[in-house]
């Protein structure tokens, strides 16, 4: 993560846009799109097409915007505690800078597999789950889920 991709982040608490994760992880659709229009009626194939997009655009804000976690910890401790909360998961953390810190999420029957980013700030934790695979329903940010469970608790045991 650059040092311009961690200011955007701060200020707008989700990732810079960029054209390469839209096709590498939505592509998909446009031949399903595409397919509706030449299979089905017009309106038939409008409406399909319109809900698409619609779920396409929704999932891409999900996985572009962070999550804040607030507590009454410091950094050092914000830190400290997503740590022990990758590990305590089981979870490998590929990146640890003093900024932030990243993980890479296995595939398991409740995950695709996700790079998950966890930024420590004063008094508060922005995390983000990004998908390894094109997103699937009902078993996007799973992880994310169990991770801020996971640092509740310790919230609440302190």
């Amino acid at each position: 993560m650059t040092k311009e991709d961690l200011e955007f982040i701060l200020r707008t608490h989700r990732w810079r846009f960029r054209h390469a994760h839209f096709y590498k992880h939505y592509f998909y659709y446009i031949p399903v799109m595409v397919l509706f229009a030449l299979v089905l009626p017009g309106v038939v194939s409008a409406l399909l097409i319109l809900l698409f997009m619609t779920l396409t655009v929704s999932r891409f804000r999900k996985h572009y915007t962070f999550r804040n976690i607030a507590n009454q910890c410091s950094r050092q401790e914000n830190a400290e505690r997503i740590i022990s909360a990758f590990k305590a998961l089981s979870h490998r953390v590929i990146e640890s800078e003093e900024s932030h810190i990243r993980i890479k999420t296995a595939i398991s029957p409740s995950s695709w597999g996700e790079y998950i980013t966890a930024i420590p700030l004063e008094r508060k934790i922005l995390i983000n789950s990004w998908p390894v695979q094109p997103p699937v329903f009902r078993k996007n940010l799973e992880n994310l889920k169990v991770i801020e469970e996971y640092i509740s608790r310790q919230e609440e045991e302190a």
